[in-house]
């Protein structure tokens, strides 16, 4: 986890400027770091340093995580959101609301209620988004932009924000089947189909916060009927079966998304967490020593500790890439499973 970590500071470090972090590093002739920062994975991986820094005690760590918020308050556009795209506003207000839990600045909430407020307006009657939408197309992984409206909520209190993501939540629910698969999951039109387990991580992991943070088993079972499936398709080895499936669960890509397989074992963990069943945490942690040993090894500090995008790296996610919010994933994976899992008698 460690090497991981360091490998994240890296990528804040690289480009010059107030604090995001980069959007990933190429192996190649033409490779190298690229030269602009992530506004929604900068988001994301602020909550991930804030929980290291509060629990492990380092400094380090939180100065980063703030360094991240302060920039993302700099950069966010006039009317409320980020690069003006539904998702990335949402992921940017779950980093943004750790920080004001630490540090209570009038400024991450102000921020946060100008991102809940153009949410809200962008809304559909049906509790999806479209306008502003990636391809201007409904898409089910924005339970995890509810769940950055139900942060807002918890923050200011306003029942806006609790309404309008139960009704994307309700909408995301509408979608799913009885074997747990959930429609509109792609993250483009070529995926609709056959989506990465990235996003199907991602639409499992926002009901699942979302639901915990409401109390609301409706949300929580239908992330467990998801998850249920993904340990269905687990491989011996840890690994799940493809990086992309079919709403039947057969594979469609068997490359593997390492971003997807760390997302996956994150709901496992908080699903053991939740309810105790055992059997979660044991493909949790298969899926971690799997992806241990997919960690990069290098004498080169760009490359050492990351994560790339598919297994093999040439896959068709990402290829060749090693990516922070595959890295994010991988560290809250690890994070999780010392968190949850000592405490546990079914670890051997």
């Amino acid at each position: 986890m460690l090497r991981a970590i360091h490998w994240l500071e890296r990528a804040q470090d690289v480009n010059p400027g107030p604090g995001g972090v980069s959007y990933y590093y190429r192996l190649g002739l033409f490779g190298g770091w690229n030269r602009n920062d992530y506004k929604e994975v900068t988001g994301y991986i602020i909550e991930t340093f804030l929980n290291l820094a509060e629990t492990y005690k380092d400094e380090e760590l939180k100065r980063r995580a703030l360094k991240m918020a302060d920039w993302e308050v700099t950069v966010q556009d006039s009317e409320g959101s980020w690069h003006r795209i539904v998702f990335d506003t949402g992921q940017v207000m779950i980093g943004l609301a750790r920080a004001w839990e630490v540090t209570k600045n009038p400024a991450y909430r102000k921020s946060l209620v100008a991102a809940g407020d153009w949410l809200i307006n962008e809304q559909n009657d049906d509790g999806s988004w479209t306008k502003h939408s990636l391809q201007n197309i409904k898409h089910s992984y924005h339970s995890r932009v509810a769940w950055g409206l139900l942060r807002t909520w918890q923050i200011t209190s306003d029942e806006r924000y609790r309404q309008s993501a139960i009704r994307n939540l309700d909408w995301v629910v509408s979608r799913q089947l009885k074997n747990g698969w959930i429609h509109d999951t792609g993250i483009g039109l070529d995926e609709e189909e056959v989506p990465l387990t990235h996003a199907i991580a991602y639409t499992a992991s926002g009901l699942l916060e979302s639901g915990l943070i409401l109390g609301n088993e409706r949300y929580i079972d239908a992330a467990c009927k998801t998850a249920d499936a993904l340990l269905k398709v687990q491989k011996e080895d840890g690994s799940l079966t493809g990086g992309r499936y079919r709403s039947d669960w057969s594979v469609y890509d068997s490359a593997q998304c390492l971003t997807g397989d760390a997302q996956t074992s994150i709901v496992w963990l908080e699903l053991y967490h939740h309810t105790g069943d055992a059997k979660y945490l044991d493909a949790a942690i298969r899926m971690n020593r799997y992806l241990r040993q997919k960690q990069a090894m290098s004498d080169n500090p760009d490359i050492d500790g990351g994560i790339f995008g598919s297994e093999p790296i040439t896959g068709s996610y990402c290829p060749n890439q090693l990516l922070p919010w595959a890295a994010k994933f991988f560290i809250d994976a690890l994070y999780l499973e010392q968190l949850y899992a000592e405490k546990s008698s079914a670890l051997n």
